[in-house]
């Protein structure tokens, strides 16, 4: 029969390798240091089809609805957080895709944006407010519009970012 220290040992011990346990896969959660890699290894002739099975969100058209996703991403009472959201517009000159991940120190999203056909990639310091404006149009649909912000209060030097549109 086990003494009582070592049945404290065996409980301490089940207990540490369980929270060892659930912090290794509450860290497997995707960031934007782990996508990058493979963003830059998207050929030039990737589908949208072949994004959207990579978990991306296809907003190109106006969509029927909010895109789920992108609600519980911005919204101001979603705890915990997704760190990332990943999306793609189709434009004249391909696919663009923008990559919005939550930085916790400003409590602000930032926007990573990746030109495929150019393969260029584009990180200029852009970030939003952790919400969204929808404004409606005279045609009924509902525009979803990033707000600029900075850190530090100061004016933002960029524009607000039209994220997608929904009919209302």
């Amino acid at each position: 029969m086990l003494k009582k220290s070592s049945m404290r040992f065996c409980y301490i011990s089940i207990f540490v390798a369980l929270v060892v346990l659930f912090l290794i896969i509450y860290n497997q959660e995707e960031t934007l240091d782990t996508l990058l890699p493979e963003i830059y290894e998207l050929p030039m002739t990737v589908t949208a089809s072949e994004l959207e099975e990579k978990g991306f969100i296809n907003l190109t058209k106006p969509q029927q609805k909010p895109v789920d996703a992108v609600v519980m991403f911005f919204s101001k009472e979603n705890a915990p957080r997704k760190k990332l959201l990943k999306t793609f517009t189709e434009t004249e000159k391909g696919l663009v895709l923008r990559i919005f991940e939550h930085n916790d120190s400003n409590k602000l999203v930032s926007m990573y944006t990746y030109y495929v056909v150019e393969q260029f990639a584009e990180n200029n310091g852009v970030t939003f407010k952790r919400y969204c404006d929808n404004v409606k149009n005279t045609d009924g649909t509902i525009e979803v519009w990033l707000r600029a912000a900075v850190a530090d209060g100061s004016y933002p030097q960029y524009p607000d970012h039209l994220l997608y549109r929904y009919l209302g």
